[in-house]
Parts: structure tokens; sequence; C-alpha cells
């Protein structure tokens, strides 16, 4: 209904927004997609898709697609952020995907960073 299709496009909407060219526009949008990640407001059948989608951003061997990398980077950091007290089944592979970008050039390493991996690991043992 009508109420999919308004979903839809808030949802597309934001993800665009990962890509933008101001680099506050795609942390804010990350910050959002994950708080959508968080409340169900994107249901997790679709969480896949978008994983694939995101993950495929990561590796693109074109140059000049620093930006892209960045937010499909953030993007796949607000899964992680999306579940701060529980482990769903998706995080370990995001961990090791991500874990092969910490030596990437800035800004990238930072947002990593700011996961806390290590806090992560520490808290829920897996």
């Amino acid at each position: 209904g009508d109420g999919d299709k308004l979903r839809m496009r808030v949802i597309k909407t934001v993800m665009e927004c990962l890509h933008d060219g101001q680099i506050e526009v795609r942390v804010k949008a990350a910050q959002v997609f994950g708080g959508m990640i968080h409340c169900q407001f994107i249901r997790s059948d679709s969480w896949p898709g978008m994983i694939s989608s995101l993950k495929s951003s990561c590796d693109s061997p074109k140059p000049g697609l620093m930006v892209r990398r960045h937010g499909a980077i953030l993007g796949l950091c607000s899964f992680i952020n999306a579940f701060p007290h529980t482990v769903p089944s998706i995080i370990p592979g995001l961990l090791s995907f991500l874990g092969r970008f910490l030596h990437c050039k800035q800004p990238i390493p930072g947002e990593l960073n700011h996961l806390e991996i290590v806090y992560y690991y520490s808290v829920h043992h897996f």
C-alpha cells in the first residue's frame, strides 16, 4: 500500500545520502540508517540485499570512488551500531569484512574506530 511506498522512499533517500559528497551528510545519514534498522523501520528480510549492495560498493575497483566506498562502509557500520546489546548472525561477518578497511586512506579507519570493535568483542565474546 501507500505506507510501504512511503517507507521504501524514505529508506531510498537515506541510502542515497550515504553517498553524498559532503562527509557530514554521509555521517548523519548513517546515524539515521542505524536508527531505522534498530527500530525495525527497515525489515530484517531486506538486510541481506542491502548488505550485499553496500559490500559491492566497498569492493568496487573503480578509481575516484572514495566517497561511495566511505558511504558504503558507514552503511555497514550502521548495521553493527544498530545492535548495541545483541549479536545478530549478520554481525560477525560484517566485522570481518570491515576489518579489511582499517588500513585504507582517511576517513575510513576513523569511522571503523568509532565502532569500538575491541569493546564490542569484549562485551559479546563470540
